[in-house]
């Protein structure tokens, strides 16, 4: 169960980072962004597998890891589903401005930057907040200790 417990901690760093990594830099490569969709679909099967192993260890240490685990990876994907929602109605708020779009952008190019520089602000404070918590997990995993 220790190596389920070290594999989530380093699956979910290194499927998080790489993803950051490919919207960064490899944002046409085709097979880059399968593998950085298939990390979404890893994320969420890790974090069936914390709940489940959780169940399972419920009277060890690692029982605490696995909770810890499920807690990190349900904020980070409730934060997504409320970036995605919010996408969406931002699209769908800009395509209602039919033929005058063209017309009434400068006064939403402002707005917009703003709205741009605060998720981007709020996302890499999120994202650290991930860091930290995985990367205690596994200080904390490699000691035996509880968290």
């Amino acid at each position: 169960m220790r190596f389920m417990a070290f594999s989530i901690y380093i699956l979910n760093l290194a499927t998080v980072v790489f993803a950051g990594l490919q919207n960064a830099f490899f944002k046409y490569n085709y097979l880059a962004n399968a593998v950085s969709e298939a990390s979404g679909v890893i994320l969420i099967i890790l974090l069936i597998a914390s709940f489940i192993f959780k169940r399972i260890c419920e009277d060890d240490y690692l029982a605490e890891h696995f909770a810890y685990q499920f807690k990190t990876m349900m904020v980070m994907f409730l934060y997504a589903l409320v970036l995605s929602i919010g996408v969406i109605l931002a699209l769908v708020f800009f395509d209602g401005f039919g033929k005058n779009a063209l017309n009434s952008l400068d006064a939403l190019v402002a707005p917009s930057l703003v709205l741009i520089g605060i998720i981007g602000i709020i996302s890499f404070i999120i994202f650290i907040w991930f860091l930290y918590r995985n990367i205690k997990g596994l200080i904390y995993l490699s000691m035996d200790k509880d968290l």
